[in-house]
């Protein structure tokens, strides 16, 4: 049986979208939950998963996910879509979704990573050859690239989507959609776009609303979440951002979190934890993330997580890994392009 839990009223309104996507009345469950009842109100997040394979199993509709997904605006996420829709640009709108996801569900998470030339959002969840959770991530992943077109106004096309799964029998809508090339059975569940689209600017950009809803979503966050897990979350994101500017110092990555330098130093000894620690195992599971890909020259993987000398790189991540970044690659069986 699945693990975690999501927010009542995210599938009571999720059914609510099934049924704008055509989904016969009677096939959908009854969800006592509603929006006055807030995102506290939690459920197993396998009630969502059988919910899914109970409708594709009797509509044997392999594009329902999809359908269902192009019904699903920002909005319909309350203060986190709002708190994303205020933002100035793609890129934060993105990190906002992904910091504050985890007050919808703690049984998936998304990852988020950048090079000079692509952005990738990689979906992780448990057991990804479950009925219930392709048919999830499918129409995740759509919502995620439905939620860009809205909040841009613009009809972009990622330049990549892969799904863990095997393609579903029919998978003409999920083309028409995406409008992309879609790699099935691909080692992870991820949307990549075009670097340069994170500066695009959103169409209902608003500094003071964006302010507003931000404070509200990390209340939010800090109600449904544990926060110790809640602030190194933060901090990781944080540290994977500044890195493309260089290394940063605590000093620097404090006021990104709301916090003062002292009061973040003491947090993370609290937490057993120092920033230095979270800064090294950053900057390894992203050097890992870029090897793995294959694309990048080791010394531009070195340069992405802030070393300036290739040689500096290799001696970091072979204390990080006891590997060499080579040897790592080629351990992992991947072949550099």
């Amino acid at each position: 049986m699945a693990k975690g839990t999501v927010a009542a009223v995210g599938l009571a309104r999720m059914i609510g979208a099934a049924a704008m996507a055509g989904v016969d009345s009677a096939l959908l469950p009854v969800v006592h939950a509603n929006a006055d009842e807030g995102l506290e109100t939690r459920i197993p997040i396998e009630q969502v998963l059988l919910f899914w394979e109970r409708l594709l199993r009797t509509t044997r509709d392999p594009s329902l996910p999809i359908r269902i997904a192009e019904t699903i605006t920002p909005r319909d996420y309350d203060a986190i879509g709002f708190a994303c829709m205020t933002r100035a640009t793609v890129g934060e709108a993105l990190h906002q979704a992904i910091r504050f996801a985890r007050v919808w569900t703690d049984a998936s998470r998304w990852v988020f990573t950048v090079t000079p030339t692509a952005a990738t959002l990689e979906f992780q969840i448990e057991d990804p050859d479950r009925l219930g959770v392709r048919l999830a991530s499918e129409a995740l992943v759509a919502e995620m690239i439905q939620g860009g077109r809205s909040l841009t106004g613009t009809s972009f096309v990622p330049s990549m989507i892969r799904f863990r799964h095997a393609p579903p029998a029919d998978v003409s809508h999920h083309q028409r959609f995406f409008g992309a090339p879609i790699e099935w059975s691909a080692p992870r569940t991820e949307v990549v776009i075009d670097a340069a689209l994170l500066e695009h600017p959103l169409v209902r950009a608003d500094p003071v609303l964006a302010a507003y809803f931000e404070r509200h979503a990390s209340e939010l966050l800090a109600r449904c979440t544990a926060e110790p897990e809640g602030l190194e979350y933060r901090l990781r994101s944080a540290l994977a951002e500044a890195l493309r500017g260089g290394v940063p110092t605590l000093d620097e990555v404090a006021p990104r979190l709301g916090m003062s330098s002292r009061t973040l130093r003491r947090r993370l000894q609290q937490d057993g934890t120092s920033f230095q620690e979270l800064l090294d195992s950053t900057r390894c599971e992203l050097a890992k993330r870029y090897l793995g890909d294959g694309q990048l020259p080791v010394g531009a993987v070195g340069f992405l997580v802030g070393f300036s000398e290739p040689s500096t790189f290799h001696r970091a991540f072979k204390r990080w890994t006891g590997l060499t970044p080579v040897a790592f690659r080629k351990s992992a069986g991947v072949t550099a392009a």
